[in-house]
């Protein structure tokens, strides 16, 4: 059940930050005056970005500390310090989306890097789909 959990707060996550930027991207490119193929290439850019920028996060890792070394006030390595029950924004928001007993404990869930890098391949299908299904062009 909880693996099911996760997974839906991972999809959850990409489909709501793709929807996101996908309405901030057309309403700024149809209000500049461009068409569909400045989304379809601005979409392309920013999902590559994400993509990319998810997965190194995601691949170098922050050290979770147990908190005993920064109560020292000395530093035991050169990684940055992570607080599994901080709440982003982004927690902020998905949470809000969600009901009380889907809500995945902080221990369980998938860091924000992952939801990062999925929100880029949905952005990249995105810019595919405007390019193979609808025919925007170059």
């Amino acid at each position: 059940m909880v693996r099911t959990l996760v997974v839906l707060d991972l999809v959850l996550a990409a489909v709501t930050l793709a929807a996101l930027v996908v309405v901030a991207v057309t309403a700024g490119a149809f209000g500049l005056g461009y068409g569909l193929v400045t989304v379809k290439h601005v979409l392309f850019a920013v999902g590559l970005l994400l993509a990319g920028v998810g997965t190194l996060q995601y691949r170098t890792g922050l050290e979770v500390r147990d908190g005993s070394d920064a109560s020292a006030g000395h530093p035991s390595s050169p990684s940055r310090s992570v607080d599994p029950t901080r709440r982003s924004r982004l927690r902020s928001l998905l949470e809000a989306c969600l009901p009380d007993g889907w809500i995945v404990p902080p221990g369980e869930r998938l860091p924000d890097a992952a939801k990062i890098a999925v929100v880029g391949l949905a952005l990249l299908v995105v810019s595919y789909g405007l390019e193979a299904v609808f025919g925007v062009g170059v």
